[in-house]
């Protein structure tokens, strides 16, 4: 059985969950319907809940959340991580602008931007102290201006759309 539901976003809110939608290649309900369940499915009580971009790491031995699983999981997790850098393109646009083109070919990069997600993510959800956030925008300073000096960054920067194929399918 399933239960039908209407809800209205603010402008903002419902431009960003159609160009993720159109991103992910999913209908809006389809990914406006995760995004719900995965804040139902939240067990922290009385908390407002927003999307999560990259889930946290469960308490059991695992890999971290921000790298990269092996096996079955895998095209799942880079479409999650695709979104996530999008999500964080989105959210900070003037940190990200020079981030380059190709950058999912680079498995350092990969890992330093789903770890920034997956720290934004943590702040968002469970954040109790400021001092999270000025490190974590102490941080995102310091990848901004890595990116800025990275030699051959220039009209390759990345643009934001749909993950390439063959990125999602090796």
């Amino acid at each position: 059985m399933s239960f039908r539901v209407k809800i209205t976003l603010p402008d903002n809110l419902g431009t960003q969950l159609d160009s993720l939608a159109q991103t992910l290649g999913e209908p809006v309900s389809r990914v406006a319907g995760h995004f719900v369940r995965a804040g139902l499915a939240d067990e922290t009580p009385g908390r407002e809940h927003a999307p999560r971009a990259v889930r946290p790491a469960p308490s059991t031995s695992g890999p971290a959340v921000w790298l990269e699983p092996f096996g079955n999981d895998r095209r799942a997790w880079r479409r999650e991580a695709w979104a996530a850098v999008l999500a964080l393109c989105a959210r900070y646009p003037h940190q990200l602008a020079r981030l380059e083109d190709g950058w999912w070919r680079q498995p350092a990069r990969v890992e330093l931007l789903c770890a920034l997600a997956a720290w934004r993510d943590a702040i968002d959800h469970a954040g109790q102290d400021p001092r999270e956030e000025l490190a974590f925008h102490h941080q995102l300073d310091a990848i901004q201006q890595m990116l800025e000096q990275t030699p051959g960054v220039g009209a390759d920067v990345f643009t934001p759309g749909a993950p390439p194929s063959d990125w999602l399918d090796s």
